[in-house]
């Protein structure tokens, strides 16, 4: 496990939560 797949795995999801930020809202708020 390096940092570098720990920052990839946070851009990934940092993008699908701005690409699906109406259907992931809610499955975050769990």
């Amino acid at each position: 496990m390096g940092e570098e797949e720990l920052v990839r795995a946070r851009e990934k999801k940092e993008l699908e939560d701005s690409s699906s930020n109406r259907g992931k809202r809610v499955r975050s708020h769990n």
